[in-house]
């Protein structure tokens, strides 16, 4: 398995032999501290937020931020190191200046769905990343990824990297994306499967903390990977009853799924849908 110091200084050395600049793209909404890491990290960062110039401009703080990584990385070193330990962000290598790469990510933001609505794309999150990956996702993909750019991203919760190469560098130039790029059913829930582990693990850090805190990240994310397909397998995707679940699995253990009630219910939520589970073991 690759460390991830590896991975970054052969990912950054790979970007410098292409002869691209490296970029950081770290989500403010993962470090309210974000910006006085930046400023404290370099007197000068060349860094633009993405919420700059939309109606999230308000939010800045809490929003996307692209910074160029300049030729002096140990700068940035204690910063980069966040991304092993939690999913801040994503780094871009790419032969754009800092305010064109910008406009073009900024597109990237609303995404049109299936119904009509706009939503937030988080194409940032390291794990949405992941699920972009997929075939399904393959029109966004390519108006998303420039000739000559590449994406990549550390996984803290499964200690492995991710890599979204754009088309290559001889190929003909992509303009910068169009503003609102429509993603269908397909893909969305390719993505919300993407992230359904981490947004588990999220659910179950905030409702009891302390049996997980016992363990690893590798450790707890492989534990929420099997239930997650236990969950799967009986048809559980509403998010309550799988946190439900998720609670009493900690509790309990394997002696959860070899009690006779939760089969009961578990039979019982495939006719009733509607009904949360946790009124079907408490009845």
């Amino acid at each position: 398995m690759k460390a991830f110091q590896d991975w970054l200084s052969d990912w950054q050395q790979r970007a410098a032999d292409e002869q691209q600049a490296i970029y950081a793209l770290l989500d403010g909404a993962q470090d309210s501290k974000l910006l006085q890491h930046i400023w404290t990290a370099h007197p000068d960062p060349q860094a633009q937020s993405l919420f700059l110039h939309t109606p999230r401009a308000e939010l800045s703080e809490q929003g996307p931020w692209l910074l160029h990584l300049d030729d002096e990385p140990a700068l940035w070193q204690e910063l980069l190191a966040q991304l092993e330990q939690r999913p801040l962000g994503i780094l871009i290598a790419s032969p754009a200046p800092l305010a064109e790469l910008a406009q073009h990510l900024r597109h990237l933001l609303d995404a049109r769905l299936a119904d009509g609505g706009l939503a937030l794309m988080r194409y940032y999150d390291p794990q949405v990343m992941v699920g972009l990956q997929d075939p399904a996702c393959a029109y966004w993909h390519a108006h998303a990824i420039r000739a000559g750019e590449a994406w990549a991203a550390w996984l803290p919760l499964e200690a492995r990297d991710c890599h979204l190469p754009g088309p290559a560098g001889d190929a003909a130039p992509l303009p910068s994306a169009q503003a609102e790029i429509v993603i269908d059913a397909d893909m969305q829930q390719t993505l919300a499967r993407a992230s359904a582990i981490p947004r588990l693990l999220g659910q179950l850090h905030q409702h009891c903390p302390e049996p997980l805190a016992q363990w690893t990240a590798q450790d707890q994310y492989q534990w929420a990977a099997q239930l997650d397909r236990r969950l799967q397998q009986h048809g559980i995707s509403d998010r309550q009853d799988r946190l439900f679940l998720a609670v009493l699995a900690l509790e309990q253990g394997e002696q959860l799924w070899q009690k006779p009630q939760v089969h009961a219910a578990l039979e019982r939520k495939q006719s009733t849908p509607d009904i949360a589970l946790s009124e079907l073991l408490l009845a």
